[in-house]
C-alpha cells in the first residue's frame, strides 16, 4: 500500500480524447493530512500546515475550492460560486487519493496534433462539438479489483406502475462509492484514482432509463426518460448496495423501457479496467411500463394552517393548488421556479432552466425532469427544506410530467404547485434549427 501511495500518479498512463473532458488536477501526491486540505482563510491562500485537519480534509469539499483561500474559518461553507454548497451539499465529494487541487493542464502531445480541436475545460458540450482532453487515464486496478454491477430491483421483464414511485436498486463490487466532482465544471478533470488501502476505484454510480421504440435498433443516447447520479456512499455492511427512486409520473409513455447502470470515476469518466476480456462493469434490464402519465392526486402538505384551496383568504385564486403552497418553507434557498424559452446557454431550441440560479445553479435541459430532479434534490440536501416542502416538490415534478413534453406548460405546472402563476405555455416551442416544434 505504501508503494501505491508513493508512486500514485507515476503510474498514470495515456491520454484520453473525449467529447466533454477538462483540465486536470495538480495530482502530485496523496494528501498528507496536516496541510493538504483546509486553507486557513486568514493567510491569503498560503496554507501554513496549521489547520489541524488531522488528515481528514474536512473543509475542502469544493473539489479544489478555487477561491484563493477565502474558504477558511467558515465551518465548511466555501461559497466560492462554484456550487454554493454550504459545506454540506452533494455537488462534490472529498478529494480522491492523489488529487490535491484542480487547474488546467498543458496540452498533451496527442492533443497538439489537432490544433483545430479546442482543449477540454471541464464543461459538458451538450450543444455538440469536439474537444481534446490532456488528462492522464490514471491508476488502473488489479485484475482482481475489477468493477461489476447487477440491477437487483426491479426484476428483468417485470411490469412497473409509473403512477407510483419505483426504486432501482443495484449491487456493485470493487467500487469505493461516494466520490464525484462538480459535473458542470470539472467533468473529466482528474485521472482515475484508487483507494490507497483497498486498491479499488474511487467513483460513483448512475441510473438511466430510456424508452425503447425498437428491440433491434439502438436508442438515441441523448434521449432519456430519467437520469440520476447516485453520489452518496453505500452504507450497507459490504458497501455495495445503492438505489435511486423514479418519481411517480416521471415516465410519461407506456411501453418497453431499458434501465441501465453507468459506473463512473470521481471525475465522471467510464471506469478503466486492466484487461479487455472480462464481464461488463454495468448492467441493463428491460421492463414494461403501465399507467404512464398518471399522477396520484396531490395531498395537502400541512402548510396552509387549515385553509384548503378555495377557502379562507385565498378566495379561490390558487389555480388548483392547496392553500398556503405559496408560503412553503424552502430552507436556506429561494423559490424553486422553472422558466422555459429559447436561447438559454446559446441553444437554438427551447429548453428549461431554474429561474433562480443563486439557489439552483444548473444548466438548461430539454427534458424538464432533469431540472425538477435537481431542484428537489437540492431542496433536500442543500437547502435543508422540511419534509413537507420536499413532498410538495415531488408533487410539482409529477404535475410537470403530466403535461406535454418540451412545452412551457410543464414549467407552468411545476411553478403552480408552489403557488406561483406563470404563462410559459404561451412560448412557442422550437427545435434545434429554430423551427416551430411539431404539435
Amino acid at each position: 500500500m505504501q508503494l501505491i501511495t508513493t508512486l500514485l500518479f507515476s503510474l498514470a498512463v495515456g491520454s484520453v480524447a473525449a467529447q466533454a473532458s477538462g483540465p486536470t488536477s495538480d495530482f502530485k501526491g496523496v494528501k498528507n493530512g496536516a496541510n493538504a486540505g483546509n486553507n486557513a482563510g486568514k493567510n491569503k491562500g498560503n496554507n501554513k500546515g496549521k489547520n489541524n485537519n488531522k488528515g481528514k480534509n474536512n473543509n475542502n469539499k469544493g473539489k479544489g475550492n478555487q477561491n484563493k483561500g477565502n474558504n477558511g474559518g467558515n465551518k465548511g461553507n466555501n461559497n466560492n460560486n462554484n456550487n454554493n454548497n454550504k459545506g454540506g451539499d452533494k455537488d462534490s465529494s472529498a478529494l480522491p487519493a492523489g488529487v490535491q487541487n484542480f487547474k488546467p493542464q498543458p496540452p498533451s502531445a496527442f492533443c497538439k496534433q489537432f490544433g483545430n480541436v479546442p482543449a477540454a475545460v471541464g464543461t459538458q458540450l451538450k450543444q455538440g462539438g469536439q474537444s481534446c482532453s490532456s488528462t492522464p487515464q490514471g491508476l488502473i486496478p488489479d485484475v482482481n479489483k475489477m468493477v461489476s454491477t447487477i440491477i437487483v430491483e426491479p426484476q428483468f421483464g417485470s411490469t412497473i406502475d409509473a403512477s407510483k414511485e419505483n426504486v432501482v436498486r443495484i449491487d456493485t463490487i470493487n467500487l469505493v462509492t461516494g466520490f464525484f466532482n462538480i459535473a458542470n465544471e470539472q467533468y473529466y478533470m482528474s485521472p482515475q484514482t484508487l483507494d490507497p488501502q483497498t486498491g479499488t476505484i474511487q467513483g460513483h454510480q448512475h441510473i438511466t432509463v430510456q424508452k425503447l421504440g425498437s428491440t433491434t435498433q439502438a436508442p438515441d443516447p441523448k434521449v432519456f426518460a430519467f437520469f440520476k447520479g447516485i453520489n452518496n456512499a453505500a452504507t450497507d455492511p459490504d458497501k455495495r448496495s445503492l438505489q435511486a427512486t423514479i418519481p411517480a409520473g416521471q415516465l410519461t409513455e407506456n411501453g418497453l423501457y431499458r434501465i441501465c447502470s453507468i459506473t463512473g470515476t470521481d471525475s465522471h469518466q467510464p471506469v478503466i479496467m486492466p484487461v479487455a476480456q472480462r464481464g461488463s462493469q454495468d448492467d441493463c434490464i428491460r421492463v414494461n411500463v403501465r399507467n404512464a402519465g398518471k399522477v396520484p392526486p396531490p395531498t395537502n402538505t400541512g402548510n396552509n394552517n387549515g385553509n384548503d384551496a378555495g377557502k379562507g383568504n385565498n378566495k379561490g385564486n390558487n389555480n388548483g393548488n392547496n392553500g398556503g403552497n405559496g408560503n412553503a418553507n424552502f430552507g436556506s434557498c429561494q423559490a424553486p421556479t422553472i422558466e422555459f424559452g429559447k436561447g438559454f446557454e446559446g441553444r437554438k431550441e427551447t429548453s428549461f432552466q431554474p429561474s433562480n440560479k443563486g439557489s439552483f445553479n444548473h444548466g438548461s435541459a430539454q427534458n424538464i425532469g432533469i431540472i425538477t430532479q435537481f431542484i428537489c434534490d437540492r431542496l433536500r440536501d442543500t437547502c435543508k427544506a422540511p419534509q413537507a416542502t420536499q413532498n410538495l416538490c415531488n408533487q410539482a415534478r409529477s404535475a410537470a410530467g403530466s403535461k406535454k413534453a418540451k412545452t412551457g406548460a410543464q414549467a407552468d405546472a411545476f411553478n403552480a404547485v408552489f403557488g406561483i402563476k406563470t404563462n410559459f405555455a404561451a412560448v412557442q416551442a422550437v427545435d434545434s434549427q429554430g423551427r416551430p416544434a411539431r404539435k
